[in-house]
């Protein structure tokens, strides 16, 4: 089963890596980059900040420490357990991909799209109530993490289990944040 999932992983890998040209290359390059989205995080701040009660904003910003802290530390502590490597440090995979980034590092599971995953649906369920279009949050995760994989430092199901792990997360410190801190204000 696992040797299926293996196969599968570098089949939709080596696949979406087939559409690498140069000017794709750059806008990928420029989406996987935390920096770029520095814009987005500060829109939030101020949206947040001016739909929400001082004490309900600062909730929300301890969650969202919290939840970003706990899913790096998870993240680290699965990566060092399971030491997947890289496609782009193996061999075997990466001589038939266009490799735009060498990380050393452990692969499963994906940092930034666990990281990514779970801001966004903690802030999801937050502003859900506060405008309708609350679940565009969730093209930042999926762009992120669709970018690791062209950039092929990450292996699809190290996407998927980072996204699902980041979902979990989110949305259990949004409850708990809410029916602790929140709900009662």
């Amino acid at each position: 089963m696992l040797e299926r999932i293996s196969e599968l992983d570098i089949k939709l890998l080596r696949y979406i890596n087939g559409f690498s040209t140069e000017s794709y290359d750059i806008f990928w390059l420029y989406v996987t980059n935390t920096f770029t989205w520095i814009p987005l995080f500060l829109f939030l701040l101020y949206f947040i900040y001016t739909r929400f009660e001082k004490n309900e904003v600062v909730a929300i910003l301890v969650s969202a420490f919290i939840v970003l802290s706990m899913t790096v530390l998870l993240t680290e502590f699965i990566k060092e357990l399971v030491m997947r490597v890289r496609p782009n440090n193996n061999f075997e995979v990466s001589r038939y991909l266009n490799v735009l980034k060498q990380p050393s590092d452990y692969s499963f599971l994906s940092g930034h799209a666990s990281n990514a995953m779970a801001v966004s649906t903690l802030i999801f369920f937050f502003l859900r109530d506060k405008t309708k279009w609350a679940f565009l949050l969730f093209l930042w995760p999926l762009l992120f993490s669709f970018s690791r994989i062209y950039m092929c430092v990450h292996y699809p199901s190290d996407i998927i289990a980072g996204l699902l792990m980041g979902f979990i997360f989110g949305y259990a410190t949004y409850r708990f944040t809410y029916i602790n801190f929140i709900r009662d204000f």
